[in-house]
């Protein structure tokens, strides 16, 4: 239930940023910053709810969802030129 609030939460905040998702195109620099700070707000309160052992692989999923993201990042970027 708690960790149902959180996501609901910061979903909701995302979507105010980009009320039409990818329809409108990618978001800007700065709604893309915007969510990413979001991002790191709702991965804080998420492991607050988590014990020890769940902390230690929450974070490892964490690092690969970051890692994924910053190579479609990548891949974007060499598609734009």
């Amino acid at each position: 239930t708690k960790f149902d609030a959180i996501t609901t939460k910061y979903r909701a905040q995302m979507q105010e940023l980009m009320p039409n998702g990818m329809q409108g195109g990618p978001p800007s620099d700065d709604v893309r910053h915007k969510m990413e700070e979001m991002r790191e707000h709702q991965t804080h309160d998420i492991r607050e709810l988590l014990t020890d052992d769940q902390r230690k692989i929450f974070d490892a999923n964490v690092e690969t969802q970051k890692k994924r993201r910053e190579e479609m990042m990548k891949q974007r970027q060499g598609q734009g030129r």
